[in-house]
C-alpha cells in the first residue's frame, strides 16, 4: 500500500510526563513559578452505549485516533489510505487500549512569570 520509507518516516511524538517530570521541566526552564498544580484521574475517554461491546470500543478508539492524527495521516500517506488505516485500528483484536483500563488525566495548573531578578 505504501513504501517502507514513507511508513518509517511517519512519526507523531507524544510526551505524557508525570507530575514530577512536569515540575522538573518547569523549574529547569526558570521562566515560570508553579503556583498550583494538581493531578486528577478522570473517567473513560469514550462515551459508549455498550461499553462491553468490543466493536463499539474499537470504533470509538479509531474515531479518537482519526480526530487527533487524521490531518497528519492525510498529508503524509494520502486521504485515500486514511480509511484503511483507521479501519485497522478499529478491529477489536488490534486494540492496545482497553475501555476498562483507560482514563483521561487532567492537570490543572496555575503558573506565573518568574521575575528575572528573583
Amino acid at each position: 500500500m505504501i513504501s517502507s520509507e514513507k511508513s518509517d518516516a511517519f512519526n507523531v511524538p507524544v510526551f505524557a510526563p508525570s507530575v514530577q517530570e512536569f515540575k522538573k521541566v518547569i523549574k529547569a526552564d526558570g521562566s515560570f513559578h508553579i503556583n498550583k498544580l494538581q493531578f486528577f484521574k478522570g473517567g473513560s475517554p469514550f462515551v459508549l452505549d455498550q461499553p462491553d461491546d468490543d466493536a463499539e470500543v474499537g470504533r470509538a478508539l479509531a474515531s479518537t485516533c482519526m480526530t487527533v492524527t487524521g490531518v497528519l495521516v492525510d498529508a503524509h500517506i494520502g486521504e485515500w489510505l486514511r480509511e484503511e488505516l483507521f479501519s485497522r485500528v478499529e478491529m477489536p483484536g488490534n486494540r492496545s487500549c482497553s475501555q476498562k483500563s483507560s482514563y483521561t488525566a487532567l492537570l490543572p495548573l496555575s503558573l506565573s512569570i518568574q521575575n528575572s531578578d528573583e
